[in-house]
């Protein structure tokens, strides 16, 4: 049996042995890595398990979604004839609030699309343009008033439905400039005293070969 002093020279040999030192810092590595390919295999276990949660999450949601009813939607479009049509009958319409006017159209008698039919008709003819600038031309004289627009439009509407009729030449009103000089061969003085046209009540008619027909109604100052 060893003495305790050779025990301790023993140790005291194997603390400096450089053997002992790379024996130990090998098996440190060898340990070291074991750890590690452990704990990553743990991660890649967890890494597993959460990846098929978040595919089954992903199918259960895929699966709730609900499916859309298809829903057919036929669309019908308006042809271009009618459109037209759909303005005269907006014209039409308009008469309601021009008592004094329907019964130059004569239209009472008639169902919805008759009536249109015969709007057209008698707004398509000269000598009920003429009848048309004459109502409103005893209007303004009388109210000392500019036109109202959509009368206005109504009779604009009615020359254009009558020029459809014509070739070349077109019937047209005739809108002075202010503050020209009033001329009586083609003015209608309402009103004033003065030798300027101040204000014009309504345009002159003229025919489709470019002759007045009916004075521009103004007002001089």
């Amino acid at each position: 049996m060893p003495k305790l002093t050779d025990i301790d020279k023993l140790l005291e040999q194997l603390e400096n042995s450089v053997m002992l030192k790379k024996l130990i810092q090998t098996i440190k590595r060898y340990w070291d890595g074991e750890s590690e390919q452990i704990v990553k295999s743990s991660q890649k276990v967890d890494y597993t398990n959460r990846e098929i949660v978040a595919q089954k999450e992903i199918i259960e949601k895929i699966i709730e979604v609900p499916v859309e009813k298809i829903i057919e939607k036929n669309f019908e479009i308006t042809p271009t004839w009618a459109l037209h049509l759909e303005e005269q009958k907006e014209y039409l319409d308009s008469l309601t609030q021009f008592p004094e006017l329907q019964s130059f159209f004569n239209i009472q008698k008639y169902d919805d699309a008759t009536n249109i039919l015969a709007f057209i008709s008698f707004s398509s003819q000269w000598h009920n343009i003429v009848r048309i600038w004459e109502k409103f031309a005893e209007q303004c004289k009388g109210s000392q008033q500019v036109i109202e627009l959509d009368k206005l439009k109504l009779l604009e509407n009615a020359i254009n439905l009558y020029n459809l009729t014509l070739s070349d030449a077109k019937v047209e009103l005739r809108l002075p400039n202010l503050q020209t000089g009033y001329d009586y061969k083609i003015h209608n003085q309402v009103a004033g005293s003065g030798n300027q046209i101040k204000v014009v009540l309504l345009p002159g008619l003229y025919n489709a070969s470019g002759e007045k027909v009916k004075s521009a109604l103004v007002i001089t100052g």
